[in-house]
C-alpha cells in the first residue's frame, strides 16, 4: 500500500503557524486593551477627585485665581480622560481587527484540513479498490490454474 502524501503539507503547516502567531497578536491586543481601560479608569478617578477638590474649594469662598487654578486642573484631567478614551477605542478596534484576522486564519487552516481529509479519503478508497482488484486478480488466476 502506498503511503498518502498531502502535497499541500507545507502550506498546511504555514497556515497553522500563522494561526498560532495571530492568536499571540490577539492576546497582546487584549492585554493592551485591558491596560488602556485600567488607565482610563484611573484617570476617571483622578478627574472625580479633581472635581471634588474644586467643589470643596468653591464652598470655602476662595479667590478667583484659586478657583481658576482648580478649574484648570479639572480641565487638564478631563483632557487626559478624553485621550485615554481615544486610546481605549483605538485598542478596541485593533483587538477587533486581530480577532477578524484570527478568524480568517482559522478558516484558511480548516479549509486545508478538510482538503487533506478529502484527499486522504480518496487515496484510501483508491488503495482499497486497487487491493480489491489485486485480490480478485489473484483469485481468478488461482481459479484458472485449478481448472
Amino acid at each position: 500500500m502506498r503511503r498518502f502524501r498531502f502535497r499541500l503539507q507545507a502550506l498546511q503547516r504555514l497556515a497553522r503557524s500563522q494561526e498560532r502567531i495571530q492568536r499571540g497578536r490577539l492576546a497582546r491586543a487584549q492585554a493592551a486593551l485591558a491596560d488602556a481601560e485600567r488607565v482610563m479608569s484611573e484617570r476617571h478617578a483622578a478627574e472625580q477627585s479633581a472635581i471634588d477638590r474644586f467643589d470643596r474649594l468653591r464652598e470655602e469662598n476662595p479667590s478667583p485665581d484659586a478657583l481658576l487654578d482648580a478649574l484648570d486642573a479639572v480641565a487638564v484631567v478631563g483632557d487626559s480622560v478624553a485621550r485615554a478614551g481615544e486610546s481605549v477605542e483605538g485598542r478596541r478596534s485593533q483587538q477587533e481587527e486581530e480577532r477578524v484576522a484570527l478568524d480568517e486564519r482559522r478558516v484558511d487552516r480548516k479549509v486545508l484540513d478538510r482538503l487533506r481529509e478529502r484527499q486522504e479519503g480518496r487515496h484510501m478508497r483508491e488503495e482499497l479498490r486497487r487491493e480489491q482488484n489485486d485480490a480478485d486478480e489473484r483469485e481468478s488466476s488461482r481459479r484458472r490454474t485449478i481448472r
